[in-house]
C-alpha cells in the first residue's frame, strides 16, 4: 500500500473560472477540483470536458453560492495543459495527486477506506451584503485526529463575496470519523450562507487473500464394460494361377542384297 501524495496544487483566488494547471502533471495523476460560484444568476457550474463530478450543490434561491467537487485522471494532453476553464465559476482549487483511486473519493464523515487517507476540510460562505469571510481552526475527530493545515483562504471581491478555505492532512488509523470542523469568521457582520465539507481521498490498498489447496483425495473411477476379443489377420494359403501362352510367334523377313545394276565401262580417249 502506498500513501496518497499531494504532488502540487493550484488556485484561482475568486477572480474567474480559469484555474492554472498544477505543475508537473503526469499521465495517470488524479486531478481533484473544488470550485465555487456566486448565485447572482443561478447558473450551474460546468466542469471542463473529461472531468467527473463527485458532488455539487446547492443551486436554489435560498443559497448565496454553489460548488462543484470533481476529478479527472490525467492523459497525455494534460501534461502540457496551462489551465482549466470552469464555466459559470468564480474560482477555486485543483489538487494534483498520485497513489489514489479517484473513483473511491468520497465526501462526508465515516470510516476511512485506508489508514492513511488524505482528509481535505473545506469551508465556504456567501453573503448578500457582500461580506467575505476568513477560515481557521481546521479539525477532524477520528482517523487518528490528524493535524489539518490550511492550504488556501480565498474570497471574491464582488457580488456575493464567495469565500473558501481549504485545509488538508493525513489520517493515521481507520477509526471512524465522527466530526470535522473549520471556523468561519465574517469580515464584518453575520454571514447569510455557510457550508463545511470533508473530502476523503483513500490510498490504493493492495488486495489480500489466499490460494489454499483443497485437501481432497482424488476420486477413483471403477472400470465398466467388457473388453473386446483380439482379432487375427490370417494369411490365405492359395497357389497362384498360371496363365497358359496363346497365339503364334512372328518371324522377321530375312534381308537380301539387292542385285547391282549392269554397267559397261568405256575407256575414254585421252
Amino acid at each position: 500500500m502506498s500513501a496518497v501524495i499531494i504532488e502540487s496544487t493550484s488556485v484561482n483566488a475568486m477572480t474567474s473560472g480559469v484555474i492554472p494547471a498544477p505543475s508537473g502533471i503526469q499521465v495517470g495523476d488524479t486531478l481533484l477540483c473544488i470550485v465555487m460560484d456566486d448565485q447572482s444568476d443561478f447558473d450551474n457550474i460546468v466542469l471542463p470536458a473529461g472531468w467527473v463530478s463527485i458532488q455539487s450543490g446547492p443551486n436554489n434561491s435560498d443559497a448565496y453560492f454553489e460548488y462543484q467537487i470533481g476529478y479527472k485522471v490525467a492523459v497525455l494532453a494534460d501534461t502540457t495543459a496551462t489551465d482549466y476553464t470552469f464555466t459559470n465559476c468564480e474560482g477555486g482549487v485543483i489538487y494534483r495527486l498520485s497513489n489514489c483511486a479517484p473513483t473511491a473519493i468520497g465526501v462526508g464523515a465515516g470510516v476511512p477506506d485506508s489508514p492513511d487517507t488524505l482528509l481535505i476540510v473545506v469551508g465556504m460562505s456567501g453573503d448578500n451584503d457582500a461580506d467575505w469571510s476568513s477560515f481557521s481552526g481546521y479539525s477532524v475527530t477520528g482517523a487518528g485526529s490528524p493535524t489539518i493545515t490550511e492550504r488556501y483562504d480565498i474570497h471574491q471581491d464582488t457580488r456575493f463575496r464567495c469565500s473558501m478555505g481549504v485545509g488538508d492532512g493525513f489520517g493515521t488509523t481507520q477509526a471512524e470519523i465522527t466530526a470535522f470542523n473549520v471556523t468561519i469568521t465574517a469580515n464584518t457582520d453575520a454571514l447569510d450562507d455557510t457550508l463545511k465539507l470533508l473530502i476523503q481521498v483513500p490510498s490504493i490498498v493492495d488486495a489480500t487473500g489466499t490460494n489454499a489447496l483443497l485437501a481432497v483425495s482424488p476420486t477413483q473411477f471403477s472400470q465398466a464394460g467388457v473388453a473386446g476379443t483380439t482379432g487375427t489377420n490370417a494369411l490365405h494359403a492359395v497357389s497362384p494361377t498360371m496363365f497358359a501362352q496363346s497365339g503364334n510367334g512372328q518371324r522377321g523377313t530375312p534381308w537380301t542384297n539387292p542385285n547391282k545394276p549392269a554397267t559397261n565401262w568405256n575407256n575414254l580417249p585421252k
